[in-house]
């Protein structure tokens, strides 16, 4: 009996160490090649997902540069904001000036475009300080809004109730010949800068010569230069002290347009070569370097002029 005992012991222990020694089923093997070709497959998908983002950026730069190419385009036509006549005395203006805005205790009413009066103040609200005082490669709206005050131009848009018309300011009357191709301009004999001195197709063949310079920025005083044949060809030329002549490299009615926008100032040739730097309010202020309808005082950077 003690016999038996013992061998079903020695058969449990035997059974159990057979049990216990069995080895652990072995993990599978990880399939290498599937699994790079997955990441792979990522890889793909992700660079997919950003070319098809970079493609809807490229996209929408391409509908910017069409808008702002189709804005450029339609310019001509557009209508300006109405701009004051500037005189350089009683009878050198060939239209009508607006009145500056009258001081807040004057009891008259405000005057409208087309009105004339000599003398005061104008009040103006500007969004931001002007950032030039000289119209070479301007296109800032606070630029313009500063200078445009202080000097002519040879044609300029309409302060009247038509202000897509086209009238003279420096220039009494002009004609076109060749075509259309050649501008004649004939220039008010009376009108003088702050200084004294005439002003004279000099200044004007100076000025607008500038602004062709392919050299210098274009901003928008040079918009017309895309009209024009280089100065050197004879883009514009001095005929004689109050006539100038343009010539442009095909027939363009869009060319008096851009001519007449406001940032096309006609500046003092004598002052400008003189070396003083009409892009600051001090050089204006102690060259007198305007001919327009208001001079320019004192400028307070940040605060006014």
């Amino acid at each position: 009996m003690r016999l038996l005992v013992i061998l079903s012991v020695l058969i449990g222990i035997a059974a159990l160490a057979c049990s216990t020694a069995a080895p652990a089923p072995a993990e599978p093997t990880p399939n290498i090649d599937a699994m790079v070709e997955a990441r792979l497959a990522q890889g793909r998908a992700i660079d997919a997902t950003v070319e098809a983002r970079l493609a809807q950026e490229r996209a929408i730069e391409a509908t910017v540069e069409a808008t702002l190419k189709d804005e450029k385009a339609s310019m001509p036509t557009a209508t300006p904001n109405p701009t004051y006549t500037p005189v350089a005395t009683a009878t050198s203006v060939p239209t009508p000036t607006p009145t500056p805005r009258p001081s807040p205790t004057t009891t008259s009413p405000i005057a409208t475009g087309g009105d004339s009066k000599y003398g005061g103040n104008v009040r103006m609200s500007a969004y931001a300080d002007t950032k030039d005082w000289d119209p070479l490669g301007s296109a800032s709206l606070s630029s313009i809004q500063a200078y445009s005050q202080l000097y002519n131009q040879l044609v300029q848009f309409s302060t009247g109730a038509n202000t897509t018309e086209i009238v003279g300011d420096l220039a009494t009357s002009w004609e076109s010949s060749n075509g259309g191709q050649t501008f004649t301009f004939h220039l008010a004999e009376n009108a003088t800068w702050g200084d004294g001195v005439s002003v004279t197709a000099d200044d004007v063949v100076f000025a607008l010569g500038r602004y062709m310079d392919t050299e210098n920025s274009m901003g928008r005083s040079g918009l017309f230069r895309n009209y024009t044949v280089p100065e050197s060809e004879g883009g514009i030329k001095k005929i004689d002290d109050h006539t100038v002549e343009m010539n442009l490299s095909f027939p363009s009615g869009a060319f008096l347009n851009f001519l007449s926008l406001d940032y096309a100032k006609i500046l003092p040739k004598h002052i400008l070569e003189s070396g003083v730097d009409l892009n600051q309010a001090e050089g204006i202020i102690s060259s007198k370097a305007g001919s327009g309808p208001f001079v320019l005082e004192g400028y307070q950077r940040g605060n006014g002029y």
